[in-house]
């Protein structure tokens, strides 16, 4: 028996699969089969999730690029991740790292306070911190946000995956009229200048 969240490994290691969900049997059959019921469950496709911590409650919630709540973002687009703290004691000098990560658990693309913000403020109560993507480079698929949350810069005091689930889909990001094949041209697009 294996057991694990990482479907890589379930996938190369496994020929039968199960899927619990609290303790209760969510289904059962080929590896393939399961996982895509693994991925259709996610995070309950939520745009926004209350979560509870050490420091208190945050919510996140994702936002498209006209700021109303949506899991469904089109290739090119902005977006945002919005934290919104209520807490019980400040944080002091802390580092947010949001990870988006795909359907196997790997780590596609990371935003982070430590490296985009020259100096970290305390963060009180009632504070809102909103994250803004200026444009969604990620080829069409499911993707997670994992956020960990540091405090004086290097205490790990929240980590957690699939606090939200959201669908990236394919559009004419280039406006060619020609669509990016998620199979085999990787897992984020980026623009050039061609001479």
């Amino acid at each position: 028996m294996f057991v694990s969240h990482n479907m890589i490994a379930v996938e190369n290691l496994c020929t039968k699969c199960i899927l619990l969900r609290k303790g209760i049997l969510q289904f059962e059959g080929a590896v393939d089969e399961v996982l895509n019921k693994y991925t259709l469950l996610g995070a309950g496709l939520e745009t926004s999730r209350q979560v509870e911590f050490t420091k208190g409650i945050f919510t996140i919630t994702l936002l498209d690029k006209s700021g109303n709540q949506n899991n469904t973002l089109a290739l090119g687009t902005a977006f945002s991740i919005e934290f919104n703290f209520k807490l019980k004691a400040p944080l002091i000098k802390p580092n947010i790292g949001i990870g988006i990560n795909n359907r196997y658990g790997q780590r596609v693309i990371t935003y982070h306070t430590s490296y985009q913000l020259k100096e970290q403020v305390d963060i009180v109560n009632n504070t809102k911190i909103v994250c803004h993507v200026p444009e969604l480079i990620l080829m069409p698929g499911t993707y997670f946000i994992e956020v960990s949350i540091f405090e004086n810069n290097n205490t790990t005091i929240f980590n957690q995956h699939n606090l939200v689930q959201f669908e990236a889909n394919v559009s004419d990001y280039y406006g060619t009229g020609k669509l990016p094949v998620p199979s085999y041209q990787g897992m984020v697009v980026g623009k050039a200048l061609w001479q």
